[in-house]
């Protein structure tokens, strides 16, 4: 059925390099059975019928009885979940990379875990540079404001704070950003 055959006795006949898309990954796979006496590959096959499926090859080689036996899984799902995973991540990241919205993630001591890179083209520092403490780019003027903000996410798993926070733009000067903070500590892939 793997393959696209009605039962198990038309395969016979058939060697599996018949069904291999991509030759390299084979004979890659084929290198690192017999040098290892066992491999693990994952590659695309061509079915009987048409169209292609990615299976897993788990294989070992019994080189007394000079062949090798294996099992061979369809991974087609989860590459194709793998595949829209990939597309939704890089369509995130064009998204923060041309926003004009600062995302800046910091833990509960005010450290940056993340600043977008929209962070140049506000405030004229390399989002690169890594920034350590965000208070370091607040002005003396807006700390005391700042650290309310800070203090009533920190607070409240569900509810967004909003300021008006004065920060030092990499050329010396003063520019205000409207702030909108939640707190997201308790997610793991975010934990700021």
């Amino acid at each position: 059925r793997l393959l696209g055959f009605s039962d198990s006795y038309q395969v016979i006949g058939h060697s599996i390099k018949e069904f291999i898309s991509n030759g390299r990954m084979y004979n890659r796979f084929i290198g690192e059975l017999y040098s290892d006496n066992s491999a693990i590959l994952e590659m695309p096959i061509k079915r009987v019928m048409g169209g292609g499926i990615w299976v897993a090859n788990y294989s070992r080689l019994f080189h007394t009885r000079a062949y090798y036996e294996g099992v061979i899984v369809d991974i087609s799902e989860r590459k194709r979940v793998v595949e829209l995973l990939a597309k939704s991540e890089n369509r995130f990241r064009t998204l923060i990379a041309n926003s004009n919205d600062i995302i800046i993630i910091v833990d509960n001591l005010g450290s940056c875990q993340y600043v977008s890179p929209s962070i140049s083209k506000v405030l004229g520092y390399s989002s690169r540079l890594r920034i350590k403490r965000i208070h370091s780019i607040v002005s003396a003027n807006s700390v005391e404001k700042f650290n309310t903000l800070l203090n009533q996410t920190l607070n409240s798993k569900s509810e967004y704070f909003y300021a008006d926070v004065e920060f030092i733009h990499k050329n010396g000067t003063v520019r205000i950003l409207s702030l909108t903070a939640s707190n997201k500590l308790y997610i793991p892939e975010i934990g700021g």
